[in-house]
């Protein structure tokens, strides 16, 4: 396991607890990022980018996305991949899984894209996800974007299973909801298992922005994976989780750990914590132990994991800090 790899932080807003006969709550904030001698290596990317072309998206909306994947094309290295999608009733692959070479050619397709039909999310998800896997996925960082412009049709549940499924194999998954009627619900539960980012754009000169700084994120990533493990003590539970940078996110609490993605170049995760206490005796010590883990770029994935714990005296009169 490589040393120091990961410099975790922990603050929480109470030193010590009030022996109370009720519940009481804490904040604990969670700091992950690189350590100060960790080596960097930058992996090469496996990108699918699965666009919505249903008719609402006709016109400037279209355009601006069509501009934005030039752009991605034009930021990716010779040894990254590149893979396109299209949906709407139906997908279409417009640029098959394959490197990065000839990028006027590239671009040609993709400003071939034009609108009509439906929106049908899962068979896009579906087809991008069946191009990055024709590549190495634990050879590359394997990410795909989802851009949306509305709800999908009866296809929400297999959505989300495929996005479960694609996370447990490596592949983690961005989407960015466009104009008014995206579902920002479904969009935070599809990028959930991976940790993802999910983000409402509300202008469409907007979108390339948002897609330059997602592609300049993943090809600066330190660590992906990035999970705080608990097992905390009976009576005590995390209520809510939310990551508050590099962007705002919920982060689903389930049993025992919390997913927090990727942690890009120097940029640390950190995540904010609501926890709930139950009674504890006067003179007793709460602790809180946790490991923090992530699958390190370049390494073979390798896990590095940092280990420890928080000890809150409980007493009768507490002073926050």
């Amino acid at each position: 396991m490589p040393q120091n790899a990961l410099q975790v932080t922990i603050k929480t807003s109470h030193d010590q607890l009030n022996a109370l006969p009720s519940e009481q709550l804490i904040y604990l904030l969670l700091k992950v990022a690189p350590g100060e001698s960790a080596q960097r290596r930058r992996a090469p990317l496996n990108i699918s980018l699965v666009i919505d072309r249903s008719t609402s998206m006709r016109g400037s909306r279209l355009n601006q996305v069509k501009a934005a994947a030039s752009l991605v094309v034009d930021k990716l290295s010779a040894g990254d991949n590149i893979s396109i999608v299209t949906f709407s009733d139906r997908a279409q692959v417009v640029i098959p899984s394959q490197k990065v070479g000839n990028k006027v050619a590239l671009v040609s397709r993709i400003n071939s894209i034009i609108a009509s039909g439906a929106t049908e999310i899962y068979q896009g998800l579906q087809a991008g996800l069946r191009e990055l896997r024709k590549e190495r996925i634990d050879e590359h960082v394997s990410h795909m974007i989802l851009l949306t412009d509305g709800h999908t049709y009866g296809d929400s549940e297999q959505c989300l299973l495929l996005a479960k499924d694609a996370a447990e194999k490596g592949v983690s998954m961005s989407a960015f909801g466009l104009g008014t009627e995206w579902n920002d619900e479904f969009l935070d539960a599809l990028v959930a298992p991976s940790g993802g980012r999910s983000a409402f754009i509300e202008l469409p000169q907007q979108i390339i922005a948002y897609l330059e700084n997602q592609i300049e994120g993943l090809g600066m990533m330190f660590a992906q994976n990035v999970q705080l493990q608990y097992r905390f003590p009976t009576r005590v539970g995390i209520r809510f989780a939310f990551k508050v940078s590099p962007y705002v996110q919920p982060v689903p609490v389930e049993k025992n750990i919390l997913k927090l993605g990727m942690l890009e170049g120097s940029t640390p995760v950190t995540c904010l914590l609501e926890i709930g206490v139950g009674p504890q005796e006067l003179g007793s010590f709460l602790e809180l132990p946790y490991q923090v883990s992530a699958e390190l770029i370049g390494l073979e994935n390798e896990l590095a994991r940092v280990t420890g714990k928080q000890v809150l005296a409980v007493v009768e009169s507490a002073n926050t800090p």
